[in-house]
């Protein structure tokens, strides 16, 4: 069993195992983050989590998971919003998010079927500071070089993930984002 594993695992049963404090769950407020859609949502959760003027924005196709997921402890590494698009044009919750963040500059995450150089284009008029795209020859080398661009070598933390389905990768995106280490496929 490797480290990470273990520690995973000490993990969920310490949470298991450990008291529940029901005067500390009367005083949370709980919200609903939502939109009409995926692009949508996404937008919302950037609107309440991240002022104008990120200095970063991710954004990855919301038409497949690997590339959202292996980017989301970049994101939070830099603290930065994740927006969706879609392949070939950019969806207008999409826009409106990026016209109120006004981010320094925008990185794409996947190849250019993923995410079209029309949308590339689109993406420019948003960002002062150009736009940049982290991809591989598949998903699995875009997650390797997402990776390479935004953590250090001898992370103390790495989870890797099937890139086939997206449940183990979604999980350990909070683990990783949380110990500082990214997600590969």
């Amino acid at each position: 069993m490797t480290r990470g594993t273990r520690l995973l695992l000490a993990a969920i049963v310490a949470a298991v195992l450990a008291p529940a404090s029901p005067t500390h769950a009367a005083e949370a407020t709980i919200g609903r983050l939502w939109g009409a859609d995926r692009y949508a949502t996404a937008a919302a959760i950037s609107q309440a989590t991240f002022a104008p003027g990120v200095p970063v924005a991710f954004v990855a196709t919301g038409q497949d998971f690997p590339d959202s997921l292996a980017g989301g402890p970049a994101a939070a590494r830099l603290r930065a919003p994740m927006l969706l698009t879609l392949a070939r044009g950019l969806p207008d919750a999409t826009r409106a998010e990026l016209s109120r963040l006004q981010p320094a500059r925008i990185v794409i995450l996947g190849g250019t079927t993923v995410v079209s150089p029309t949308v590339e284009a689109q993406l420019a008029a948003y960002t002062a500071g150009g736009v940049t795209r982290i991809a591989g020859a598949d998903r699995y080398a875009t997650a390797a070089a997402v990776s390479a661009a935004y953590f250090p070598a001898g992370v103390p933390v790495a989870y890797v993930a099937t890139g086939a389905t997206f449940p183990d990768a979604l999980t350990a995106g909070a683990a990783a984002a949380a110990l500082g280490g990214p997600v590969l496929l």
